[in-house]
């Protein structure tokens, strides 16, 4: 009986590990997929869905612009480090918490993150050239699309019932 119970417990136990090791190699998997940039991807709710062609082309776009705006990514992070995010992450915490809102809050992770003056004026620009470019990869984007796609893709008006005037 007793060998029985340790044959048992020895077998969860290894089926534990096994589990365990199984998880983190799907970890590393997903780790190794690279992130998916979604201006470089079609509206899913777009009708009709987009050809092979313009995924082709989009495809053109994303190996043009991808550089460009990966060197004002490392550019920014260079400026905000993972420590500044994580005293930003608390410090809108915290004053959420406080019950503050909008400019209070935003006030709190500035202070909390202590960017320069030319920290400041080199993130303004880099967000302006971010800005900027993805306006010009959406433009282009858009170029792509049929008048039918462009049209699936517009907001659709809320009709407002008619008031009765007596």
């Amino acid at each position: 009986m007793k060998l029985l119970v340790r044959g048992l417990f020895v077998f969860s136990l290894a089926l534990t590990l096994a589990t365990a090791v199984s998880a983190e190699e799907k970890k590393k998997d997903e780790a190794k997929k690279p992130a998916v940039n979604p201006i470089f991807t079609f509206n899913k709710n777009m009708k009709p869905a987009a050809t092979e062609e313009q995924i082709k082309k989009l495809a053109d776009l994303e190996k043009e612009y991808a550089p460009q705006l990966a060197d004002l990514s490392k550019k920014a992070s260079a400026i905000v480090t993972p420590e500044r995010v994580k005293a930003s992450v608390e410090a809108r915490k915290k004053a959420i918490d406080d019950g503050k809102k909008g400019k209070e809050v935003q006030e709190a992770v500035d202070a909390a993150i202590k960017l320069t003056d030319d920290e400041k004026k080199t993130m303004k620009e880099l967000n302006a050239a971010r800005g900027k470019l993805n306006q010009e990869i959406n433009k282009k984007k858009m170029g792509l699309l049929t008048d039918e796609q462009k049209e699936s893709l517009k907001p659709k008006k809320k009709t407002e019932p008619k008031k009765d005037a007596k």
